[in-house]
């Protein structure tokens, strides 16, 4: 929904206005993570627009390899395919499966090389690596929200701004959001709760809350109808 010159101010805004930019060096997970959870989401509303197997294949693709960066980003599969199948929903329910199955192909490529990697490197499949998570998984889900967005010293608004008035637009225009604001809304919910549950939720010793940078352009993305500039 933005102008030209508005895509152009959202993508300065994320890039040198935003915590991202200080993480843009690192080896960390949350980079790759975010960029192939991007890439989906753009495919799979180019796909909703103008309908190819071959986009769906890919957006399938891209948001089943975030996974190799970031495990948590497994969770956002099935919600893009929620938004895959909503936005088939006038070719009928042949055409609703074409297109569900096609993007779940993409899917399961995705999570086929993560578990042929998983394989190579430790030996199984589903063997992420990862030692026993239930000690660090029990934080208190709303505190640990209240946390990551109105700390004093992690809030995530202290670091990405431009964020706080893409909320205040949000708000304004709750009534007219379509179904692409609400896809990229509901995949920045579902990280915030999954990184909420964490006991280390301020992503250690980081500048920012480093785990919430996996949906951070997706939020920036949000402000797309804000920003339709002449």
């Amino acid at each position: 929904g933005a102008s030209f010159r508005g895509s152009a101010f959202l993508g300065l805004a994320y890039s040198i206005g935003t915590f991202a930019f200080a993480h843009s060096k690192t080896f960390g997970s949350e980079p790759g993570a975010a960029l192939l959870t991007l890439v989906g989401c753009y495919l799979a509303i180019a796909a909703g627009r103008h309908p190819r197997p071959r986009t769906l294949y890919l957006a399938g693709l891209g948001i089943g390899l975030a996974p190799l960066f970031r495990i948590s980003t497994i969770a956002f599969l099935p919600v893009v395919g929620l938004y895959v199948l909503w936005t088939h929903r006038r070719q009928g329910p042949a055409g609703m499966l074409r297109a569900g199955l096609t993007y779940s192909a993409g899917g399961f490529t995705g999570l086929g090389a993560l578990a042929a990697f998983n394989w190579w490197r430790y030996g199984s499949p589903i063997d992420m690596g990862y030692g026993s998570v239930s000690a660090v998984t029990d934080y208190p889900p709303v505190k640990g929200l209240v946390n990551l967005y109105f700390s004093t010293g992690k809030s995530f608004f202290l670091f990405a701004p431009i964020c706080a008035v893409v909320v205040a637009g949000l708000l304004i225009r709750r009534r007219r959001l379509d179904a692409e604001l609400w896809l990229l809304v509901t995949l920045v919910s579902v990280n915030s709760v999954i990184v909420a549950r964490l006991s280390v939720w301020s992503g250690d010793l980081t500048w920012g809350p480093r785990y919430l940078q996996v949906t951070l352009p997706l939020f920036v993305c949000l402000g797309a109808p804000l920003a339709r500039l002449e």
